[in-house]
Protein backbone atom coordinates (compact mmCIF):
# COMPACT_ATOMS: atom_id res chain seq x y z
CA UNK A 1 0.00 0.00 0.00
CA UNK A 2 1.81 3.57 -1.03
CA UNK A 3 -1.01 5.56 0.64
CA UNK A 4 1.23 5.58 4.09
CA UNK A 5 4.27 5.99 2.59
CA UNK A 6 3.18 9.39 0.91
CA UNK A 7 1.39 10.93 3.40
CA UNK A 8 4.53 10.52 5.39
CA UNK A 9 6.48 11.98 2.89
CA UNK A 10 4.50 15.02 2.45
CA UNK A 11 4.65 15.57 6.32
CA UNK A 12 8.82 15.02 6.09
CA UNK A 13 9.20 17.32 3.08
CA UNK A 14 6.85 20.49 4.57
CA UNK A 15 8.81 20.16 8.04
CA UNK A 16 12.02 19.65 6.82
CA UNK A 17 12.62 21.80 3.60
CA UNK A 18 15.22 23.90 5.21
CA UNK A 19 18.98 23.70 4.10
CA UNK A 20 21.77 23.79 6.32
CA UNK A 21 25.85 24.64 4.90
CA UNK A 22 27.85 21.83 5.62
CA UNK A 23 30.85 23.21 2.78
CA UNK A 24 31.53 26.16 2.18
CA UNK A 25 30.76 25.36 -1.84
CA UNK A 26 27.67 22.95 -0.80
CA UNK A 27 24.33 23.14 0.54
CA UNK A 28 23.03 20.46 2.47
CA UNK A 29 19.90 18.73 3.62
CA UNK A 30 20.06 15.66 5.63
CA UNK A 31 17.08 14.00 7.50
CA UNK A 32 15.46 10.56 8.72
CA UNK A 33 12.36 10.42 9.27
CA UNK A 34 10.39 7.27 11.12
CA UNK A 35 7.41 6.33 12.57
CA UNK A 36 4.04 4.19 12.90
CA UNK A 37 0.75 5.11 11.23
CA UNK A 38 -2.86 3.85 10.77
CA UNK A 39 -5.58 4.37 8.29
CA UNK A 40 -9.11 3.56 7.78
CA UNK A 41 -11.33 4.31 4.66
CA UNK A 42 -15.30 4.03 5.04
CA UNK A 43 -17.44 4.69 2.74
CA UNK A 44 -21.42 4.68 2.73
CA UNK A 45 -24.45 4.42 -0.01
CA UNK A 46 -27.93 5.24 -0.63
CA UNK A 47 -30.21 5.99 -3.12
CA UNK A 48 -28.82 9.17 -3.98
CA UNK A 49 -25.59 9.83 -2.99
CA UNK A 50 -21.89 7.81 -1.71
CA UNK A 51 -19.60 8.62 0.50
CA UNK A 52 -16.23 8.32 0.76
CA UNK A 53 -14.30 8.88 4.41
CA UNK A 54 -10.76 9.02 5.39
CA UNK A 55 -8.83 9.30 8.61
CA UNK A 56 -4.68 8.40 9.22
CA UNK A 57 -3.24 8.85 12.41
CA UNK A 58 0.96 9.41 12.75
CA UNK A 59 3.36 9.23 15.48
CA UNK A 60 7.05 9.98 14.04
CA UNK A 61 10.49 11.24 14.61
CA UNK A 62 12.47 13.77 12.85
CA UNK A 63 16.11 13.48 13.20
CA UNK A 64 17.94 16.92 11.05
CA UNK A 65 21.61 17.07 12.70
CA UNK A 66 20.44 17.54 16.09
CA UNK A 67 17.99 16.09 18.58
CA UNK A 68 14.83 14.00 17.57
CA UNK A 69 11.39 15.80 16.78
CA UNK A 70 8.86 13.65 17.96
CA UNK A 71 5.68 14.70 16.42
CA UNK A 72 1.66 13.28 16.88
CA UNK A 73 -0.68 14.18 14.00
CA UNK A 74 -3.91 13.23 12.17
CA UNK A 75 -5.62 13.85 8.96
CA UNK A 76 -8.96 13.75 7.92
CA UNK A 77 -10.90 14.12 4.39
CA UNK A 78 -14.40 12.59 2.90
CA UNK A 79 -16.04 13.45 -0.56
CA UNK A 80 -20.06 12.81 -1.03
CA UNK A 81 -21.18 12.93 -4.36
CA UNK A 82 -25.19 13.51 -4.49
CA UNK A 83 -26.70 12.60 -7.72
CA UNK A 84 -30.09 13.40 -7.38
CA UNK A 85 -29.30 16.79 -6.00
CA UNK A 86 -26.47 17.42 -8.99
CA UNK A 87 -23.63 18.14 -5.77
CA UNK A 88 -20.10 17.34 -5.00
CA UNK A 89 -19.13 17.84 -1.55
CA UNK A 90 -16.05 17.19 -0.26
CA UNK A 91 -14.16 18.23 3.37
CA UNK A 92 -10.74 18.28 4.70
CA UNK A 93 -8.75 18.86 8.29
CA UNK A 94 -5.59 17.93 9.77
CA UNK A 95 -4.73 18.23 14.15
CA UNK A 96 -1.39 18.87 14.95
CA UNK A 97 -2.39 19.24 18.96
CA UNK A 98 -4.18 17.00 21.68
CA UNK A 99 -3.66 13.88 19.19
CA UNK A 100 -4.33 11.07 21.04
CA UNK A 101 -2.73 8.08 18.50
CA UNK A 102 -0.35 5.09 19.71
CA UNK A 103 0.26 2.75 17.35
CA UNK A 104 2.41 -0.46 15.98
CA UNK A 105 2.01 -2.99 13.55
CA UNK A 106 -0.23 -4.95 16.27
CA UNK A 107 -2.53 -2.41 17.04
CA UNK A 108 -3.15 1.37 17.25
CA UNK A 109 -6.07 4.05 18.55
CA UNK A 110 -6.52 7.59 17.87
CA UNK A 111 -9.09 9.92 19.66
CA UNK A 112 -9.35 13.54 18.39
CA UNK A 113 -11.24 16.36 17.52
CA UNK A 114 -10.99 18.04 13.94
CA UNK A 115 -12.56 21.14 12.38
CA UNK A 116 -13.48 20.46 9.28
CA UNK A 117 -13.48 22.67 6.36
CA UNK A 118 -16.29 21.60 3.90
CA UNK A 119 -17.13 22.67 0.44
CA UNK A 120 -20.40 21.95 -1.53
CA UNK A 121 -19.73 22.41 -5.35
CA UNK A 122 -22.62 22.29 -8.25
CA UNK A 123 -21.81 19.46 -10.83
CA UNK A 124 -23.98 20.99 -13.85
CA UNK A 125 -23.27 24.12 -13.70
CA UNK A 126 -20.02 24.07 -12.31
CA UNK A 127 -19.53 25.79 -9.45
CA UNK A 128 -19.08 26.76 -5.78
CA UNK A 129 -22.41 26.76 -3.76
CA UNK A 130 -21.09 26.74 -0.30
CA UNK A 131 -18.55 26.35 2.75
CA UNK A 132 -18.74 25.69 6.39
CA UNK A 133 -16.93 24.56 9.27
CA UNK A 134 -18.22 21.26 11.18
CA UNK A 135 -16.23 19.40 13.99
CA UNK A 136 -15.78 15.82 13.95
CA UNK A 137 -15.15 13.62 16.93
CA UNK A 138 -13.09 10.72 15.95
CA UNK A 139 -12.42 7.68 18.37
CA UNK A 140 -10.74 4.93 16.50
CA UNK A 141 -8.84 0.98 17.45
CA UNK A 142 -7.12 -1.06 15.53
CA UNK A 143 -6.24 -4.71 15.48
CA UNK A 144 -3.72 -6.47 13.14
CA UNK A 145 -5.40 -8.97 11.20
CA UNK A 146 -3.10 -10.06 8.04
CA UNK A 147 0.80 -10.49 7.12
CA UNK A 148 3.11 -8.05 7.41
CA UNK A 149 4.10 -6.49 4.20
CA UNK A 150 7.51 -5.36 3.54
CA UNK A 151 8.11 -2.65 0.81
CA UNK A 152 11.19 -0.86 -0.11
CA UNK A 153 11.70 2.08 -2.59
CA UNK A 154 14.53 4.02 -3.09
CA UNK A 155 16.21 6.66 -5.98
CA UNK A 156 18.92 8.86 -6.58
CA UNK A 157 19.44 11.87 -9.48
CA UNK A 158 21.32 14.51 -10.11
CA UNK A 159 19.69 17.80 -12.15
CA UNK A 160 21.53 20.58 -12.59
CA UNK A 161 23.90 21.60 -9.32
CA UNK A 162 20.87 19.28 -7.50
CA UNK A 163 22.42 15.84 -5.93
CA UNK A 164 19.26 13.85 -4.58
CA UNK A 165 19.22 10.50 -2.84
CA UNK A 166 16.53 8.79 -1.03
CA UNK A 167 15.95 5.30 0.52
CA UNK A 168 12.73 4.39 2.81
CA UNK A 169 11.59 0.63 3.80
CA UNK A 170 8.37 0.61 5.39
CA UNK A 171 5.69 -2.34 6.20
CA UNK A 172 2.05 -2.31 6.17
CA UNK A 173 -0.53 -4.67 8.05
CA UNK A 174 -4.51 -5.02 7.70
CA UNK A 175 -6.57 -4.38 9.95
CA UNK A 176 -9.59 -4.84 12.13
CA UNK A 177 -11.42 -1.56 12.80
CA UNK A 178 -13.51 -0.55 15.36
CA UNK A 179 -15.02 3.04 14.38
CA UNK A 180 -16.70 6.27 16.41
CA UNK A 181 -17.39 9.07 14.24
CA UNK A 182 -19.95 12.14 15.28
CA UNK A 183 -20.18 15.16 13.39
CA UNK A 184 -22.07 18.10 15.35
CA UNK A 185 -22.95 15.81 17.76
CA UNK A 186 -24.68 13.51 15.41
CA UNK A 187 -23.04 10.19 15.18
CA UNK A 188 -21.72 9.20 11.64
CA UNK A 189 -22.49 5.45 10.00
CA UNK A 190 -20.91 3.61 7.10
CA UNK A 191 -21.68 0.64 5.17
CA UNK A 192 -18.25 -0.62 5.14
CA UNK A 193 -14.29 -0.13 6.64
CA UNK A 194 -11.14 -1.05 5.76
CA UNK A 195 -8.00 -0.14 7.98
CA UNK A 196 -4.15 -0.98 8.16
CA UNK A 197 -0.93 -0.35 9.99
CA UNK A 198 2.19 0.84 8.56
CA UNK A 199 5.89 1.64 9.75
CA UNK A 200 8.26 3.76 8.20
CA UNK A 201 12.05 4.32 8.13
CA UNK A 202 12.94 7.05 5.28
CA UNK A 203 16.43 8.93 4.73
CA UNK A 204 17.19 11.17 2.35
CA UNK A 205 20.08 13.59 1.36
CA UNK A 206 19.67 16.99 -0.87
CA UNK A 207 22.55 18.60 -1.82
CA UNK A 208 23.00 21.57 -3.50
CA UNK A 209 26.30 22.69 -5.59
CA UNK A 210 27.33 26.20 -7.14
Amino acid sequence: MKRPLLTFATLGLATVLTTTTAHADADVNRFVLSGFGADITAESADECSSTIFFVMGQDTVLRQGGPSTPQKAAFLSYWTFDWCAGTTTTGVSSAWDNVNFSANLNAASLSVTFDVENVTYSDYPAGELQEWTTTATVNLSWAGTGNIVPHSDSFNVQIGSLVWSSGSSYQTREADVVLDVNIDGVPASFDSVSGSLSKLHWSNVMIWRP
